[in-house]
């Protein structure tokens, strides 16, 4: 359940950041209880710009670095509004009482750890040629795990659900997205079968041997 937190004095962005890393629950439960709504926006926006300036080589893009950087600026944040308020809706059918700037600083916060990790990471593993890979490979798949179960405690903290609550609302999320990208991908398909079904109909009503 949510962390309880007795009355203290408002924590700095810094043992914010401390805690997201060391101490996840009471550091998410902080910074939903403060919501520092403009520092929360500025790590949505400057952690993909670097990040993608980091990732970034010759080899796998096609664009420049600095155009590359400045697409994921917009495209980022607005994935982390959607998906930040799909939690948020969807919490709510699982009995949340948070706002939605709560749980919106408490998934910025959840954000920086596996990000920051990421950039160590890939510094390392860059000139490790093969070992490097194999490296990255696993720290993508650890840092993955990471980000998802803060991204658990993130929704906990904020509206106040018990650790199997919160699972329920990352695992219906997911259920959603990949619901609507299968229908966006199926509807062509249903399109044309419409259209090829409409045509065989009007074929045979036009074929038929007028009655007498």
């Amino acid at each position: 359940m949510r962390t309880k937190l007795t009355s203290t004095p408002a924590l700095s962005i810094g043992d914010l950041i401390w805690q997201a890393f060391f101490s996840p629950a009471e550091g998410l439960s902080s910074a939903a209880r403060q919501q520092p709504i403009g520092w929360a926006i500025a790590f949505i926006v400057v952690i993909p710009f670097v990040s993608t300036l980091v990732w970034w080589t010759p080899q796998t893009a096609y664009q420049s670095p600095w155009k590359a950087a400045s697409i994921a600026v917009v495209i980022a944040p607005l994935v982390f509004l959607v998906s930040s308020a799909m939690l948020h809706w969807i919490s709510w059918f699982f009995g949340g009482r948070g706002s939605y700037p709560e749980l919106f600083s408490a998934l910025a916060f959840a954000f920086i750890p596996p990000e920051l990790f990421q950039f160590l990471l890939i510094n390392l593993a860059k000139p490790m040629g093969d070992l490097g890979e194999v490296l990255k490979m696993l720290g993508d798949i650890g840092t993955f795990i990471w980000g998802l179960v803060l991204s658990v405690l993130a929704v906990r903290e904020a509206h106040g659900l018990s650790t199997l609550q919160a699972i329920g609302v990352e695992v219906t999320c997911v259920v959603v997205v990949v619901g609507l990208v299968l229908l966006w991908a199926l509807t062509p398909v249903l399109a044309l079968l419409g259209i090829l079904l409409t045509v065989i109909i009007l074929a045979l009503w036009f074929s038929a041997p007028s009655r007498r």
